[in-house]
């Protein structure tokens, strides 16, 4: 039940940032407009923030009452047998116009 701080660099970690932010934690800003400064003062506000605290403790709890390794396995066999195997999670993924994307931060490393 310990909330994250986040630090997008890359890809799809600054979609995976706003998880954290809607879920369990704090997101900063992509590393390359970060200062140590506003680092610390985002670990102190994970730290203290009983508004962060109390999320990351209620999904803790949501987490410990499921059988997670069975519903995984359950999640990807019927993923596997319903959408990969009959092509429809390729159809769906090549219609999306997802793939290699400019906004998932690459341009700033290349």
């Amino acid at each position: 039940g310990r909330p994250v701080v986040v630090t997008p660099i890359w890809m799809d970690q600054f979609m995976n940032a706003e998880l954290v932010k809607f879920m369990c934690g704090i997101a900063t800003p992509p590393l390359d407009d970060l200062t140590a400064a506003d680092l610390a003062k985002y670990i102190s506000r994970t730290m203290t923030d009983l508004g962060v605290l109390g999320t990351a403790s209620m999904l803790a709890q949501s987490v410990h009452q499921e059988d997670g390794v069975k519903k995984g396995v359950e999640y990807l066999s019927r993923l596997m047998k319903e959408e990969v195997k009959s092509g429809r999670w390729h159809r769906r993924w090549k219609a999306s116009g997802y793939g290699w994307r400019d906004d998932w931060g690459m341009q700033r490393y290349v």
